[in-house]
């Protein structure tokens, strides 16, 4: 079996051995190393944290899988800034949040100046099941295209997510005492919404948004 930390006689890593199962410690170390296949490892470990990360803050978009890879690119870009393996994993959550908020910001004014295009309609729901929950789930998110970048990203880490305050704080890279304000302002405002639209007691009674209407 190869080693992670064993080196040609060129001095070059030699390629490690699929699937791996190091620490993200180990692998930060792989990636400073040069090793081969370090940009696939950090991919595999962490898409579907950036996947479920970019689903929940957009929801079914047609430009997610652009988004992703936006987030992708700074990763590779700005991992050799991580100091603290350890915290790799938040690391990436947090750049991903950053792709998110900026590409939120940057839709608000495409849509304050080119109003009607056609990309801006949803992807279909294929995986969800029934018309219902479909429709819910499309008029959830035309609330969430109502609020502000930063609060609709903390609703939906702290309540889709379920991350817990100070890991939604370090995510958002925030004081606590920021995060809960910016918390309680969007849970108002998406309530008030909500309830305009006549969708308070659906919501109520669904694990994400309960408590909010």
């Amino acid at each position: 079996m190869v080693h992670a930390g064993k080196l040609h006689r060129e001095g070059a890593p030699e390629p490690v051995v699929l699937p791996f199962r190091g620490s993200d410690a180990q692998l930060l170390e792989l990636v400073r190393s040069g090793a081969p296949q370090a940009g696939r490892l950090v991919f595999d470990r962490f898409a579907p944290d950036v996947q479920r990360l970019v689903w929940h803050v957009f929801g079914p978009d047609p430009e997610h899988d652009d988004v992703v890879q936006m987030a992708f690119e700074r990763i590779f870009d700005s991992m050799h800034k991580v100091r603290d393996g350890s915290r790799l994993r938040s690391w990436v959550a947090s750049v991903t949040v950053n792709v998110a908020r900026s590409e939120l910001r940057r839709r608000r004014l495409r849509r304050t100046f080119f109003p009607a295009r056609s990309s801006d309609e949803p992807l279909e729901l294929w995986h969800v099941d029934d018309h219902e929950g479909r429709e819910l789930v499309r008029r959830t998110y035309a609330l969430l295209e109502r609020m502000p970048a930063q609060e609709r990203i903390a609703l939906v880490l702290k309540h889709m997510d379920g991350y817990p305050i100070e890991e939604l704080a370090a995510v958002c890279e925030c004081s606590l005492a920021t995060v809960h304000r910016r918390l309680a302002k969007a849970r108002r405002r998406f309530s008030e919404l909500a309830k305009r639209q006549g969708l308070g007691e659906r919501l109520a009674q669904s694990e994400d948004w309960k408590g909010l209407s």
